[in-house]
């Protein structure tokens, strides 16, 4: 059951009421100075959300990732993380990419630099053998 408050409204008398009903144990750091310096326009919420399921992203990346699975198979993942296990530090935050990440990022460098996209392939399959990493191609039937 949905409560008054929160049916429509600015953000301001929103939280507000919230707050004031109990629902908020704490207001929000922000709450102070929007109240000082309240927006200019009327900032009004009154969308109701649609129903059923969101809509699936979808990134071009995907695809790429989904090809390269199914076309490859790493033999010596395992040695490959261990490899990059024992090159941490730390000037590095991150780990390392997946192969499958540096793959994409090969692919897609090579695809900007204007060659097409089964040489951009060839390019970072032969890049990720020479970093040591053992790909096998799949047969034909075999999906990942």
């Amino acid at each position: 059951m949905a409560s008054r408050p929160l049916e429509g409204g600015n953000l301001l008398a929103r939280t507000r009421s919230m707050i004031d009903h109990g629902i908020w144990k704490r207001k929000p750091l922000w709450l102070d100075v929007v109240e000082r310096f309240p927006p200019r326009r009327e900032q009004v919420y009154q969308r109701t959300p649609k129903r059923g399921r969101a809509p699936k992203l979808a990134f071009p990346e995907d695809e790429l990732r989904v090809s390269f699975s199914r076309k490859y198979e790493i033999l010596n993942s395992g040695v490959a993380r261990r490899q990059e296990a024992l090159q941490l530090d730390e000037s590095r935050a991150k780990p390392a990419p997946s192969t499958c990440d540096r793959y994409i990022e090969k692919l897609v460098s090579s695809m900007a630099q204007g060659q097409s996209r089964e040489q951009g392939e060839q390019d970072a399959v032969t890049a990720i053998r020479n970093s040591g990493v053992i790909l096998r191609e799949r047969s034909v039937g075999i999906h990942a």
